[in-house]
């Protein structure tokens, strides 16, 4: 699994609950993807994914967000005087565009499968969400000032499906993790993070298998 992250441990404790291409609990990867930080995509089309087409500023911006969280976990650790270089690898490895491109696909393809259980976000909540994680962005300098590179307008115009999608992600996640806990009430901490880990992959695996999924490059 590669990286990601649950939203509400960004906004609650910017702390990693899971990561990879689904739940979490060991480290993201520090590798470098078989990618460059450069990719030529045909007519700016990146992917599409069933009938939806993300373009080179989806990815920009799924490329953004990533470095934003991972920003916001450093200045956390930092704050307990932590070893950052962790996080500077990481913030390196958001430079490659397959990072980015294999978060975003799995971020996507996940909401999707969320949407087919019935699953949704009140606005209310997707509101709420996004006040306190533009909250902590504006305590941030370095968060800030990437969102100023990017544009505030193409963020404020992509944030909202963004949160929708992460938090729809989240909640496929925190049922397997609960499937998890029921199966094994006397497993520690570490022993649900993993099964839960293998749920996820193995619930991904299953569910790009019902998906068209094509990448636009040369």
């Amino acid at each position: 699994m590669r990286t990601t992250y649950f939203f509400m441990s960004i906004l609650i404790a910017v702390s990693l609950i899971f990561t990879g291409c689904g739940a979490d609990s060991e480290e993201p990867t520090t590798e470098e993807p078989e990618s460059n930080t450069k990719t030529d995509f045909i007519d700016g089309k990146v992917v599409t994914i069933n009938d939806h087409t993300f373009d080179e500023s989806d990815l920009e911006f799924y490329t953004l967000m990533n470095k934003v969280k991972i920003i916001l976990m450093k200045e956390a650790a930092e704050k307990n005087d932590d070893d950052l270089t962790y996080y500077d690898e990481q913030l390196k490895y958001y430079d490659f565009v397959n990072a980015n491109l294999q978060e975003l696909i799995e971020l996507y393809s996940m909401s999707l499968l969320a949407k087919e259980k019935n699953y949704f976000i009140p606005d209310d909540q997707l509101v709420e969400e996004k006040e306190k994680f533009n909250a902590q962005i504006e305590e941030s300098k370095e968060a800030t000032s990437l969102i100023e590179e990017f544009g505030e307008d193409t963020y404020k115009q992509k944030i909202d499906e963004y949160i929708r999608q992460v938090l729809l992600r989240d909640r496929i996640a925190q049922d397997l993790e609960q499937e998890v806990i029921d199966e094994n009430p006397d497993a520690s901490e570490e022993e649900i993070n993993y099964l839960t880990e293998n749920k996820y992959d193995d619930l991904y695996m299953a569910q790009m298998e019902t998906l068209e999924v094509e990448v636009h490059v040369h």
